[in-house]
């Protein structure tokens, strides 16, 4: 049993993929979503989703408000950007199916990696197991989790064992910053958005915005997401994450001041 997929685009954490052919896997399907080769551990998944679905409520509130608040001026920039942002974060939270160029629906499904030969390239040059991080002998990163969107037929976002050994999220934080380490927030030490539940946002952001608008950038450090040029900001999955993030995290009573960096920290007021 194996997954096929015949073209790789690399970026600094993710791979894009474009399926040539799924496999028959053992699957379990909830909702909108399909689980393969997931086993037990796709109530794990099916629990983050929701999970994530919850917690994606302060943004969706957010942008309901007509006037910008600090977070989205931070991370998009311009209110007309609201509606699309919008869509996107509100399809994540339910999965919705969206259309590709030849008039199907689509919606990802997941697949879990956990031995060499499920998920590779059609050239056999690259299986995508071992470039998890639980393969890496060199000391490297490696991926936790992979979105290949490309394919009418089968989006996929592959996650790989070291996944379930990520942190859960944390709870919501009181308080006008949030602590950055290495362009990243951060609280005890770890990244917040390096949490299962936001790593599963972060994929199927790719999965919206590709077939969205064709975007496929990923930037990563919350420096690089606000320095980007407005109109490349809603094409940024980072910012995605990082935008709902920060509603999700901070305090709401400071929506209308601007954000801003000082030194370690990113605070919502100046």
């Amino acid at each position: 049993m194996r997954l096929v997929f015949l073209q790789l685009y690399s970026s600094i954490l993710s791979f894009l993929f474009l399926p040539h052919a799924v496999a028959d896997l053992q699957s379990v399907t909830s909702g909108a979503h399909t689980f393969y080769n997931c086993n037990a551990r796709s109530g794990l998944l099916i629990y983050q989703l929701q999970r994530l679905q919850a917690s994606l409520e302060p943004a969706l509130q957010d942008l309901d408000n007509p006037r910008s608040s600090a977070a989205f001026n931070a991370f998009f920039k311009d209110i007309d950007h609201a509606p699309f942002v919008r869509r996107v974060i509100e399809n994540i939270t339910t999965g919705a199916p969206t259309s590709t160029v030849n008039g199907s629906d689509i919606t990802p499904s997941f697949v879990c990696l956990d031995g060499p030969g499920q998920v590779i390239t059609t050239d056999g040059a690259i299986d995508l197991y071992t470039r998890c991080s639980d393969q890496q002998q060199d000391g490297g990163d490696g991926l936790v989790a992979s979105a290949m969107v490309e394919s009418p037929d089968k989006p996929l976002v592959a996650i790989c064992p070291s996944f379930f050994r990520v942190p859960f999220s944390t709870q919501r934080i009181n308080g006008p910053c949030l602590k950055l380490h290495g362009g990243y927030f951060t609280e005890d030490g770890s990244s917040l958005v390096d949490r299962q539940m936001w790593i599963l946002m972060h994929e199927l952001a790719h999965f919206y915005l590709f077939w969205g608008s064709g975007a496929r950038l990923d930037f990563y450090s919350v420096q690089e997401c606000l320095a980007l040029k407005q109109n490349k900001t809603v094409e940024n999955v980072a910012n995605y994450v990082f935008y709902a993030a920060s509603e999700f995290y901070s305090s709401s009573s400071l929506q209308h001041f601007h954000g801003t960096i000082r030194g370690t920290e990113y605070c919502l007021s100046d």
